[in-house]
């Protein structure tokens, strides 16, 4: 399968191992890709694609594709007849899930890579706040963290569609 540069492997891990498969955090005002029109393209596709009275443009914030396997049928002989691509936007993903009151979480993405980037969530925005964890140590002990693999595969099955 031949590879688009944003999506590196992903697609033939996900369709080898029958696993949910999240790439590289990336952002398309970065030198890799920005040259090819990547940017520009995203960004019309992003437009296109929000149902809102207000449409938010791209920002160069990071993202991650993510690429779910889909299976030829339930049982344990199943294999994997096709795989859904999505790329996740994770500004859009973070706005609007807290009352306009509440603002200054800091939410730290980590991948198997060894990526981090960080968010500050102000009500219904999000803040990119730059690559790495720059979230105040201070405040460590009231983390909470989710493996987003792992929370697929426990929620993904015939009995919960």
């Amino acid at each position: 399968m031949g590879q688009f540069p944003l999506v590196g492997g992903a697609v033939d891990t996900s369709a080898n191992t029958g696993e949910v498969v999240f790439g590289m955090l990336f952002d398309l005002g970065g030198t890799e890709v920005g040259g090819y029109g990547y940017k520009a393209t995203f960004d019309l596709v992003l437009q296109s694609g929000q149902h809102r009275h207000s449409k938010e443009r791209y920002e160069e914030n990071p993202m991650t594709s993510m690429v779910y396997p889909v299976f030829d049928g339930f049982g344990e002989d199943r294999r994997v007849g096709g795989v859904l691509y999505t790329t996740i936007y994770w500004r859009f993903l973070m706005m609007n899930i807290l009352p306009d009151n509440i603002y200054g979480v800091v939410c730290v993405l980590e991948n198997s890579n060894g990526q981090f980037h960080t968010f500050q969530i102000n009500g219904g925005d999000a803040v990119h706040l730059g690559q790495g964890d720059s979230h105040d140590d201070d405040y460590s002990h009231l983390a909470h963290s989710i493996d987003l693999v792992t929370k697929l595969r426990e929620a993904a099955g015939p009995e919960s569609r």
